[in-house]
């Protein structure tokens, strides 16, 4: 059938059994080789750091390990242990009713590890298998968000693993943040937010409380240089863009011929990017998918290609700033539409960002049934929104909370979901339809005009307010107070004709204004640009939907010079590229060894 059905049938004996009346442990350490096959081990683990059923500690690069065909039961704290060990092997064995996080990868410099068809069972669903009275440190991996698998460092492989009963069945954290700068001998030697990933495929997820593959909870990868010891050799290469020139440097990763099943939430995260499924099947969940904010680089695919999305209440597509797109996608039976702008138009917390994505159907994607819409955001995010959803030549946008500077005579009214005006779109026939960002500060109101079709459009500032210093989730890069949260101005445009923004002068940030128009993975196309009122930036260009993004993110700008507007007019700016870079190499000076 469309989804595949399938359960785990545990073998649970063996041979040689290991087994007490509790704290039973296994671990090589430092130096050797570790090879544990076919063994089971019951009542083990102890509640103490590093008291693990089966331990890898500190072995460096060792081909030669491996634990293959275990069954560990009955146990706490974490069943396998990965810490400090790279190129090892943990394959085909079973863990079920433990306590705890079941499969832990612990430091941040473990690399090229393979992790595959492990069976990681809880026998009832979370919390059952929470701990909590574990280790105070790991909290966050054995209790809050208690996880099948919890991995500090995503540069190993994970393959066909089937995980169920869990709070999450995978999870990549740093322990409340407590190791984004790595632990123990790694400490201030690796960046393992940054790390880009392994191979991810074939992996089963069924009946897991929240998350089914939890990640990027709050990480970019990229392109990071390492040595064989996994830790940094070039630590520009944490970073998320080249510190001499601007460029991206995000590294974008595939999760192939994946399957969740029976989950809340299921694929997602809260500050990430990246990440691409090809060949995945989401289906009888709350949502599926749930991100708040997303970015998606130079180097990364569409979200979903070859997909089937069945039997779900509501898929979630996040706030921040992006072109995320369904290719090839097949929606079938989606109860109550699609969502968008999770958590956008939140004061305080960045997450969400401007709140204007692209939402691209492409290629031969298909919504079975009824579509729907709805504007997930915050209030604030109900009046203030300009994300479009493409789908079937249609372009779909809030009615009222969208700026759309083109007339909309033609355009169908949607109220899906009552009377509320978070379910109210307006449909254009069109494909045209793209979105302007400018991260700014506060301007007062803007006015637009369409000089083609002689219609002008009052545009005020963004109504959320943002914290200072919250800043991207990566700790490697260094937060400015350009980064503003995600505040500014947005409005709608179509490709090919030709606009005159008015605005005033500023004097906080006043060389702020950054602004993108389209995205890189859309159609190339372009829009005539001309600014007014403001001496810095007048003048006129052509804007094309594949200028340069340097030092963009979907919370702002690092630097003032970025963005098409800069690349048109480069104004003089008040904080260089040159101060940003000593700025950076300071704050990583602090916390390297």
């Amino acid at each position: 059938g469309k989804v595949p059905i399938n359960s785990e049938v545990l073998n649970m004996d063996r041979s040689v059994s290991i087994t007490g009346t509790g704290g039973i442990r296994t671990r090589q350490q430092h130096s050797g080789v570790m090879k544990m096959h076919y063994a089971s081990l019951s009542k083990c683990g102890a509640l103490e750091l590093g008291e693990y059923c089966l331990h890898f500690h500190h072995m460096g690069n060792c081909p030669g390990c491996s634990f293959k065909g275990n069954v560990v039961t009955k146990s706490v704290n974490k069943a396998i242990t990965v810490h400090g060990t790279s190129q090892a092997l943990v394959e085909g064995n079973v863990v079920y009713d433990h306590k705890g996080a079941f499969l832990y990868i612990e430091d941040g410099n473990e690399v090229g590890n393979v992790i595959a068809h492990n069976a990681l069972v809880c026998s009832r669903k979370a919390p059952h298998c929470s701990l909590h009275n574990g280790i105070a440190e790991h909290k966050a991996s054995d209790l809050l968000e208690q996880a099948g698998m919890y991995v500090v460092s995503a540069s190993n492989d994970f393959i066909g693993n089937h995980i169920s009963g869990m709070e999450n069945a995978f999870f990549q954290d740093f322990q409340q943040s407590s190791k984004v700068w790595g632990n123990h001998h790694a400490a201030g030697r690796i960046c393992p937010q940054a790390n880009p990933w392994g191979k991810v495929s074939d992996n089963y997820f069924h009946n897991n409380q929240g998350f089914g593959f939890y990640a990027p909870h709050s990480s970019y990868p990229t392109r990071v240089k390492r040595d064989s010891n996994g830790h940094v050799s070039d630590w520009n290469s944490c970073h998320g863009f080249d510190p001499h020139t601007g460029e991206d440097n995000s590294q974008g990763y595939q999760v192939t011929n994946h399957v969740e099943l029976f989950h809340n939430f299921g694929a997602g995260g809260y500050d990430g990017g990246e990440t691409s499924f090809k060949n995945a099947v989401f289906a009888f969940a709350l949502a599926g998918n749930y991100y708040k904010t997303f970015r998606r680089g130079k180097r990364s695919g569409p979200f979903c290609e070859d997909c089937h999305i069945v039997d779900t209440l509501h898929p979630i597509a996040p706030g921040g700033s992006c072109m995320w797109e369904y290719k090839n996608t097949v929606f079938d039976n989606i109860l109550y539409g699609l969502h968008v702008n999770h958590h956008c138009g939140n004061d305080g917390e960045w997450t969400g960002g401007l709140c204007a994505s692209h939402v691209w159907f492409t290629g031969s994607s298909e919504w079975r049934g009824d579509f729907k819409l709805l504007n997930d955001g915050f209030p604030k995010a109900h009046d203030y929104t300009d994300t479009v959803v493409h789908l079937s030549g249609s372009t779909f946008f809030s009615t009222h909370g969208s700026h759309p500077v083109f007339r909309t005579n033609d355009c169908t009214r949607h109220e899906y979901h009552g009377n509320h005006k978070k379910g109210h779109f307006t449909e254009c026939r069109t494909d045209k339809i793209r979105i302007v960002r400018i991260y700014s500060a506060d301007r007062g109101d803007i006015t637009v005009t369409n000089k083609d079709e002689g219609y002008s459009l009052t545009i005020p500032y963004t109504p959320w307010r943002k914290h200072q210093h919250w800043g991207r989730p990566n700790a490697y890069d260094l937060g400015t107070e350009y980064q503003n949260g995600g505040m500014g101005y947005t409005f709608l445009v179509k490709a090919g004709q030709s606009y005159e923004i008015h605005v005033q002068p500023t004097h906080a940030l006043s060389d702020l204004f950054t602004l993108e128009y389209s995205d890189l993975q859309m159609p190339v196309d372009s829009i005539q640009l001309e600014v007014k009122g403001d001496p810095l930036l007048a003048g006129s260009c052509t804007v094309q939907n594949k200028h340069d993004r340097d030092w963009i993110t979907p919370y702002g700008p690092y630097l003032p010079a970025s963005g098409a507007w800069w690349q048109c007019r480069r104004w003089q700016v008040q904080y260089t590229v040159v101060q940003h870079r000593a700025a950076q190499y300071g704050h990583v000076a602090a916390h390297r060894r």
